[in-house]
């Protein structure tokens, strides 16, 4: 199971409890204890950074912003009606 997952899953169980706390469905000692669970849900979820999907200069395509920036302006020359 991926951290995210469990994280959320912390982060909302935790929110649940302290929602509960507030219509009076369960003792205020709950809120507390559901707000820790909360906690722990958002701190699991900053140490679970996975590098899905971000690309770093070591692991881009290769391109600079430059030549980025020079394909974009190509790009708009082709496209541009004049």
């Amino acid at each position: 199971m991926d951290i995210y997952k469990i994280a959320w899953m912390f982060f909302v169980v935790g929110v649940g409890l302290a929602c509960l706390a507030w219509i009076g469905s369960v003792p205020a000692k709950v809120q507390w204890f559901g707000a820790g669970i909360a906690l722990v849900g958002a701190v699991l979820s900053l140490f679970g950074k996975s590098k899905k999907g971000q690309k770093g200069p070591e692991e881009g395509d290769g391109k600079t912003v430059a030549e980025e920036q020079k394909r974009q302006g190509e790009e708009k020359k082709v496209d541009s009606p004049e």
